[in-house]
């Protein structure tokens, strides 16, 4: 196989007809990686979240580069970790302090909106109460994998791939 002849592609998985839900797969032949993993935000956030899943296996993803700290960026990287994602997410240094603080904050607000719905279940009379689709150690784990890169230094990520990072 010539890998120099190899096409890249680009898939838009979510921030392409919406505004929340930022992810990109980008495969080249490299790397699979993923720019930014969003949650969605909204009153269903809850639902889509459990019902929609992944639409390729977090285990074949070798990296995440994140464009910012919005959740919108950023608030499903404890799930993907979670489903087997182990590889490095690259991101500003000022990006990997406000991860820290917005993915934890997230974690307890989704864990007080499960409560919630649960209680509303139970109240329905419905037995099958939802379990958290990840925990507050995925988000530690994900702050573990954080590899901070300085503005406008060329990183070389692996033999045929380099990133920097530079205002839009």
């Amino acid at each position: 196989m010539n890998i120099e002849n190899k096409e890249c592609s680009v898939t838009f998985l979510g921030a392409a007809r919406e505004v929340t839900g930022s992810c990109h797969l980008v495969e080249t032949p490299f790397a699979s990686l993923l720019l930014d993993c969003g949650m969605h935000q909204g009153r269903d956030s809850i639902r889509r979240l459990k019902e929609e899943g992944f639409p390729f296996d977090p285990q074949t993803i070798d990296y995440v580069i994140l464009s910012h700290a919005h959740l919108d960026h950023t608030g499903l990287l404890p799930l993907l970790v979670h489903k087997g994602f182990s590889g490095k997410i690259f991101c500003t240094p000022a990006t990997k302090q406000l991860v820290k603080i917005l993915l934890e904050d997230s974690f307890h607000i989704y864990e007080k909106d499960l409560e919630y719905e649960n209680k509303r279940l139970q109240r329905a009379g419905k037995k099958k109460l939802q379990k958290p689709l990840y925990t507050l150690e995925d988000v530690r784990k994900v702050l573990k994998l954080l590899k901070p890169v300085n503005y406008d230094q060329l990183y070389t990520v692996n033999a045929g791939l380099q990133l920097r990072f530079h205002d839009a």
